[in-house]
């Protein structure tokens, strides 16, 4: 979770085939390690035009996340894309 940075894994009943780097997800389930349950791959880019609030650069922790999520940002400023939420 990003701002939390806790460490999740995606729950084995999932049928998600791939691992993503970030996820849109309904259930988080606690057992002997941290899953996650109905899950969607989700594109930073999406999560940051959608969200720009929760993802604002000076509230997250400095993180690996937070690097992840400024690059992601510059590449953003260069590639302009106009999602069909935007429309």
């Amino acid at each position: 979770m990003v701002k939390d940075q806790f460490q999740v894994k995606i729950h084995p009943s999932s049928v998600l085939e791939c691992r993503p780097e970030y996820v849109l997800f309904d259930n988080y389930v606690i057992t002997k390690a941290n899953y996650v349950r109905t899950v969607s791959r989700l594109a930073p880019e999406i999560m940051l035009k959608a969200c720009p609030n929760y993802y604002d650069l000076d509230t997250l922790p400095e993180s690996d996340v937070k690097n992840n999520i400024k690059l992601v940002t510059i590449r953003m400023k260069h590639n302009k894309k106009v999602y069909a939420f935007e429309q």
